[in-house]
């Protein structure tokens, strides 16, 4: 999974070229808008993911109560989170398989 920063927004790019971007550089005073990925049981890795462990994105979008996440091939996911007061919001952006979606947490 490769994992860029440009132009605030953070690129999560598989290696089928599928992606997320997550508009998260840009913040205000009442949110946090972060990411992790986890692992199979549900562990929370943090940021801290091996860029040459072989992940792509199954399609899947699941919203939760403050984000989004995108389960991965090998039983882990990425998350999406924005912890706010319900005034602020980012934008994250798909492409999985010639498909396009976004939405906003």
């Amino acid at each position: 999974m490769l994992i860029k920063i440009e132009n605030g927004k953070t690129n999560f790019i598989d290696c089928n070229d599928n992606y997320v971007g997550y508009d998260d550089q840009y913040t205000s005073c009442c949110e946090h808008p972060y990411w992790e990925f986890e692992d199979t049981f549900g562990n929370p890795l943090g940021e801290n993911v091996d860029p040459l462990l072989p992940m792509s994105f199954t399609g899947e979008t699941k919203p939760f109560d403050d984000g989004v996440e995108f389960p991965c091939n090998n039983g882990y996911s990425l998350k999406l989170y924005n912890i706010q007061n319900g005034y602020y919001s980012h934008l994250w952006e798909s492409h999985f398989d010639g498909v396009d979606a976004d939405g906003f947490i």
